[in-house]
């Protein structure tokens, strides 16, 4: 998370289904989906205060999300992000791969 006094975003995503399994474990958990998200940001923030000064942030990566069923209750939507982060200098201990927990929904 950045502040900034000006931020311009850019980017692009192409979701698709992967498959539609179909798939229950007993009466515990039922497999409907599982989906894909390709996607690339870049972010330029600019700095007026205390210095003049921007920096540009890239990253681009996968999301794999699976949509299921638990316990014939609720809905879920669970998944896992990796990103590759363009520019070491501004990544979290320099670690340019770097892999998230979703959890995006839950319905009953």
């Amino acid at each position: 998370s950045y502040t900034a006094d000006q931020t311009t975003k850019f980017a692009i995503n192409y979701a698709f289904p992967i498959t539609y399994p179909d798939i229950a474990v007993g009466g515990l958990v039922f497999l409907q989906r599982i989906k894909a998200n390709l996607f690339t940001d870049t972010a330029t923030l600019k700095y007026n205060f205390p210095f003049e000064g921007s920096q540009k942030l890239t990253s681009s990566g996968i999301e794999l999300t699976f949509d299921f069923r638990l316990f014939r209750v609720l809905d879920m939507n669970l998944g896992l992000r990796y990103s590759y982060l363009w520019n070491k200098t501004y990544a979290p201990q320099s670690k340019v791969h770097q892999f998230d927990f979703l959890l995006l929904g839950i319905s009953g």
